[in-house]
């Protein structure tokens, strides 16, 4: 788990992780972020 606050709240946010094979994965979340009934 891990935190961060971003520096505005219509911010762009990028999240990258590596696993320990050097693998990498990327996802850019566009805020403010819709919310709907199904949102975990």
């Amino acid at each position: 788990m891990w935190r961060y606050r971003a520096s505005g709240p219509a911010t762009t946010v990028r999240i990258e992780v590596a696993d320990s094979f050097d693998r990498t994965s990327t996802k850019t979340m566009t805020r403010p972020k819709a919310f709907h009934i199904r949102m975990r």
